[in-house]
């Protein structure tokens, strides 16, 4: 029964958008509970491994779990600690099933990813394009281009594996490297590259299949241009001669993370990295993971996490016990994770979990043990409740939500975004920065009262904070210069010197801040965007200039 689940697991999960939403991840996580539990009740026992990498998987959850505590946002490292149990929770399951049947399961991939690409194309032509295509370049089921890509080329691996040249073979495989192209995925494809040549010059029994298939790969990639008339994607291609501005801000991103990481060496928790980017980044971008997931792993839960990651995988890659398949497929996940994040996508744990062999088994035996079935109907109750409230927020259902998971950082910013009651908005806000005192939108509700109430010094502390938090947001400095502007006014006016100089020196504030970051943008930073710096509007730059003058005029003389 539980080999007929695991395999419906195997073949729904990649349709579910790959394990990418959390309610998918806990949907799966539901369904592992059950399967124990039934293995447990039918077999009275259980197999663990203490192999190194079993454990060090375990170790990543705690801390995970720690981040709890001590992580930017609590309530989302609640939400990270009980995505990540899925992983350990599929690699115990996966310890109960033999070999064979892991290896059954890693064969039905290329069937699948074939299948999802004809699905994805067909729809090219239908309203439902926007769900398979962002813009030009194919996302499939996993809605984002370069993790499909990564599936496809897994599933290319296998097939080649197979060793066997028949017509279901060789058609799908042209369907995966079809879909390759589509994606427009520069990565993969260099990947794709490698492998062809590695193929050729190591298999010289393969080299005509390998030409034929790249002459009928050329003809497909003309074919798709003619029709369709987008040659996008095959430009992308070209560009990894020339200017690459994706690469660029991949370093940028990284370079960002190194800093928060340096900072936190303990972890942010679960989306602190993207609750912490507006405070660190130097040039405008907004990304909710860092684009390497090994990196990401220190970001999550610490510096030990990550390399209890590298480990993991390093291990494995160089097992004796682990075929050259099972290697092969663990180093193409590992390195392209160093560049993008695959590894938020549950399918992509699943293949990699599936082709690691643990050692040091232990058979333990359970009659009966009420403590494992609680702890397990325990840990299936987290997963319904975090399943269930990451999918009414994913429906939009944002009302029933502040009902269920008033705690939730998302709820509590909707909840700031649509209060019009100032004593209630700044209740909200108060207890958000509490929770997550890297909101910027709190500061700025703080600041928008104490203005109304005339607290000006108040004010100007929250503005600067606004700020501090979101500082590549050229809006937020021209909004807090006209409200200066109005206060200086109505002091000068008024006869109130001592407000007078707090304001200008509030004004040369910005202007200094300013300075100061157009100062910091490094060549990297232009290297990934096309203007990276802080500029304000014209007339904003000159009232500055103006008030310095007027300042140094004035009070430094």
């Amino acid at each position: 029964m539980e080999n007929k689940i695991m395999t419906g697991i195997v073949i729904a999960l990649p349709f579910c958008f790959g394990g990418f939403y959390i309610w998918t991840i806990c949907l799966c996580g539901i369904l592992l509970c059950v399967i124990l539990c039934r293995n447990i009740w039918e077999k009275k026992k259980i197999v663990i491994s203490m192999d190194c990498s079993f454990l060090a998987l375990g170790l990543i959850g705690i801390f995970h779990m720690g981040t709890m505590v001590y992580g930017i946002d609590k309530g989302m490292s609640l939400i990270g600690a009980i995505r990540y149990l899925v992983i350990p929770l599929l690699a115990l399951l996966l310890l109960q099933m033999e070999k064979e049947k892991k290896q059954e399961l890693l064969k039905m991939i290329p069937d699948i990813a074939a299948i999802m690409t004809i699905v994805s194309v067909v729809c090219y032509a239908s309203p439902l394009k926007k769900y398979f295509f962002q813009g030009s370049r194919l996302g499939g089921f996993f809605q984002y281009s370069n993790t499909f890509a990564l599936f496809l080329l897994l599933g290319m691996i296998l097939l080649v594996y197979e060793n066997c040249w028949e017509k279901k073979q060789i058609v799908e495989l042209l369907i995966l490297i079809a879909g390759i192209f589509l994606t427009g995925s520069k990565g993969i494809f260099l990947f794709l590259f490698f492998h062809a040549v590695y193929f050729f010059m190591k298999e010289k029994s393969w080299r005509k299949q390998i030409i034929a298939l790249f002459i009928i790969s050329i003809f497909i990639a003309v074919i798709t241009v003619v029709i369709t008339g987008n040659h996008q994607n095959f430009g992308r291609f070209l560009l990894l001669a020339g200017k690459n501005r994706t690469m660029w801000k991949r370093l940028l991103y990284d370079l960002d993370g190194l800093k928060m990481l340096k900072g936190h060496p303990l972890g942010l928790g679960y989306m602190g990295f993207y609750y912490l980017q507006p405070s660190m980044q130097v040039v405008k971008y907004s990304t909710k993971f860092v684009h390497n997931d090994i990196l990401q792993m220190g970001l999550d839960a610490g510096v030990v996490s990550m390399f209890l990651l590298i480990a993991i995988f390093a291990k494995q890659i160089f097992a004796k016990d682990n075929n050259k398949l099972q290697k092969h497929l663990l180093l193409v996940i590992f390195l392209h994770s160093c560049i993008d994040f695959n590894l938020q996508y549950f399918v992509i744990w699943m293949v990699a979990l599936s082709c690691m062999e643990f050692q040091k088994i232990k058979v333990i035996e359970l009659n009966f043990s009420k403590l494992y079935y609680v702890t397990m109907a325990v840990i299936g109750c987290m997963f319904v409740y975090i399943g269930g409230i990451s999918y009414l927020e994913y429906s939009g259902e944002i009302e029933r939500l502040i009902r269920y998971a008033p705690w939730m950082t998302t709820v509590k910013i909707h909840q700031l975004s649509i209060e019009t009651d100032a004593n209630q908005a700044e209740k909200i806000a108060n207890d958000l920065v509490k929770r997550n005192p890297y909101i910027s939108q709190s500061y700025g509700v703080k600041a928008e009262i104490a203005y109304l109430n005339k607290d000006y010094k108040q004010m100007m502390k929250y503005e600067r904070e606004q700020i501090l938090h979101r500082k590549c947001e050229v809006s937020l400095y021209e909004e807090y210069i006209t409200r200066l502007y109005e206060m200086l006014s109505s002091a000068d006016r008024n006869g109130r010197k001592e407000e007078v100089k707090v304001y200008l020196e509030e004004l040369l504030w910005i202007q200094q801040l300013l300075e100061q970051e157009n100062r910091e943008i490094g060549e990297l930073a232009y290297r990934a965007v096309v203007n990276p710096k802080l500029e304000i509007g014209a007339n904003y730059r000159q009232y500055l200039i103006q008030i310095n003058a007027y300042y140094k005029s004035n009070y430094e003389n």
